[in-house]
């Protein structure tokens, strides 16, 4: 992307494995609760995303900035899932429990953070090339690297993936 326009716009990218997930995997079962309730929460376990990061998401949001999750699997595939971010919370309530799937309810206790999305594309995983990490390098040279559970993704405002051909899954 180089350093042509500041980087103003914050998305998320979180790892996630379906290890836990029944056979249909962790993106179907999020899909399923998307198309029959609206939304669905997706929860990072172990260490929450910081204050600060939740604060400019939530804010992008309000203002009506597209903000996206893109989530990326444990094996290495040719694609990669984005998804729209609705908002991001440290909690849920129990009215909320429902939007979750149901192989990693009674697990709630030890997610660290929810994200509410709707709308999930499957992209090629050359995407990553189009986007920065928080350092201004390819988030395609650094997802590779890092061992983190979660990672910032920055843009350019004008950055979208209409432009990109999402597929809705």
């Amino acid at each position: 992307m180089g350093k042509q326009e500041p980087y103003s716009v914050v998305h998320l990218l979180i790892r996630y494995s379906d290890t836990l997930a029944p056979e249909s995997g962790t993106i179907t079962e999020h899909v399923k609760i998307i198309k029959r309730r609206g939304y669905a929460w997706l929860g990072k376990f172990g260490r929450g995303i910081g204050v600060g990061i939740r604060t400019s998401i939530n804010g992008q949001i309000k203002e009506g900035v597209e903000t996206y999750l893109f989530l990326v699997g444990n094996k290495a595939r040719e694609y990669i899932y984005i998804a729209k971010i609705l908002g991001i919370e440290n909690f849920i309530g129990d009215d909320e429990i429902q939007r979750v799937p149901l192989y990693y309810r009674h697990q709630a206790s030890s997610v660290g953070t929810w994200v509410k999305i709707a709308e999930i594309w499957r992209v090629e995983r050359s995407i990553l090339s189009k986007v920065d990490n928080s350092f201004g390098l390819p988030m395609s040279q650094t997802v590779g690297k890092s061992m983190s559970g979660h990672l910032i993704v920055r843009t350019q405002p004008c950055f979208t993936f209409k432009k990109m051909g999402k597929k809705e899954i």
